[in-house]
């Protein structure tokens, strides 16, 4: 059974994120974002007339989506995969994935799915190691993509 958001809206903290056939760990992230997408427009003036501006559409272009999670194990298979096309850039075919990101109700059911079709990562990043503090060890991956739908 779906919840009536209008009763009480999903929260942002209950997400699970599936990339690709990549198993267990490789799904486990702790934020999401870049979940974005705009149409470009063009500027256009009438006639002579400088006071009036229309905007005309154009292509749909979308951020980038950015998976975070703690540091795993350097035996990853979506981090070797990560690595392989980031590393290879044009040398190495892209063997892109879909993701699905999923928003959960308090009892783990998916209430809105985003799907990322044609999706490779374009970046990975570590957080600094710093002595002075006690933070978990971040690894940041980015991905371009095709497109999005929320279903």
């Amino acid at each position: 059974m779906v919840r009536n958001f209008s009763e009480r809206p999903p929260l942002s903290h209950s997400f699970n994120v599936k990339v690709g056939s990549f198993p267990g760990v490789d799904n486990n992230f702790s934020e999401v974002s870049g979940i974005s997408k705009h149409i470009e427009t063009t500027p256009i003036y009438s006639g002579g007339d400088n006071s009036v501006q229309y905007m005309l559409p154009g292509k749909t272009s979308y951020d980038e989506l950015v998976l975070k999670r703690g540091v795993v194990p350097s035996g990853s298979a979506l981090y070797k995969w990560c690595n392989l096309m980031v590393n290879g850039g044009t040398l190495n075919y892209i063997l892109p994935e879909s993701i699905y990101v999923y928003l959960l109700d308090e009892k783990g059911v998916a209430q809105v799915t985003w799907h990322f079709e044609n999706a490779y990562p374009v970046a990975i990043e570590q957080s600094e190691f710093n002595a002075g503090e006690n933070n978990i060890a971040i690894e940041t991956m980015k991905f371009a993509y095709s497109w999005f739908e929320r279903v």
